[in-house]
């Protein structure tokens, strides 16, 4: 079994099989940043990690006074990003390759160059909890940086260290998600199916979907209608695009046929040139 570290050090059991990495194969803030927050990214297929011996989530909140003559009237939590700690006993080259953006050489060789960079990616686990349940998880953005291994020798004697592995997760432009989240003992809510099939690109493509579409909170009729402003929203939103996408065609439309009634005025002028009688 596994470990993993809450921010307050706790150290809490992990299924060992858990660790799943899933790259992040399609992000529209990266083709068309004006559609990014209707369009969530697509996820390939979740890779699994085995071996790991330490998992670590620690929160980058903050919070901040908030003051009014001088008496401090509230205090505003802003969300940061969520930091990913992996221990292992190593990773391969197959598996750097892909976290950290890697090349190879003609001859196959393993290169780190000035334009490798690691992809966004989505890191899945699942925790065991008291009573033989399971908290489900998804970190839904970030890259993962992988910390070179460190290998101790004394004269004869050998002993490799763990590979260590950090990462910085940030919230979708799409509905500012961070984590997703599924525990076996929130009865109401718990899904078998979706848990049997947690660690799929079908699943967590479909978890977007759902979170997509809004959040209802725990304030009752509050949440349903915050809700419904976000749906609402999202619905302006996409119709909004879909008239700047049909303006644009209209006018790719009329200048095309601009330019082809200029051809056929030039073409009918030439024409009258060649018939016209000689003079």
């Amino acid at each position: 079994m596994a470990r993993i570290e809450s921010g307050q050090g706790k150290i809490l059991k992990v299924s060992v099989d858990s660790g799943h990495y899933a790259l992040v194969i399609e992000d529209p803030i990266n083709v068309n940043p004006a559609v990014a927050t209707a369009r969530p990214p697509v996820y390939g297929e979740p890779v699994l990690l085995p071996g790991l011996q330490t998992v670590g989530v620690t929160s980058g909140d903050s919070q901040v006074p908030v003051q009014a003559d001088g008496i401090t009237l509230l205090a505003v939590v802003n969300k940061g990003p969520k930091t990913l700690n992996l221990v292992r006993t190593e990773f391969s080259n197959a598996e750097l390759e892909v976290l950290q953006g890697l090349g190879r050489d003609d001859r196959g060789l393993l290169v780190e160059s000035g334009d490798s960079h690691p992809p966004d990616v989505a890191f899945g686990f699942r925790r065991e909890k008291h009573g033989g349940h399971y908290d489900y998880f998804w970190l839904l953005k970030g890259i993962i940086s992988v910390n070179e291994d460190t290998t101790n020798t004394r004269q004869t004697t050998f002993s490799e260290q763990p590979w260590t592995a950090a990462g910085t997760f940030v919230s979708r432009q799409c509905d500012r998600a961070i984590l997703i989240k599924m525990s076996s003992d929130d009865a109401k809510y718990y899904d078998a199916t979706l848990a049997a099939n947690w660690f799929t690109a079908e699943t967590l493509n479909k978890l977007i979907v759902i979170v997509s579409s809004g959040i209802v909170g725990a304030g009752g009729a509050v949440g349903v209608a915050a809700n419904a402003n976000v749906v609402a929203a999202q619905a302006e939103l996409d119709n909004a695009i879909a008239k700047a996408e049909l303006e644009d065609t209209i006018k790719n439309a009329d200048a095309t046929m601009k330019a082809a009634k200029s051809d056929i005025d030039a073409a009918k002028t030439e024409l009258a040139k060649l018939t016209s009688p000689a003079k």
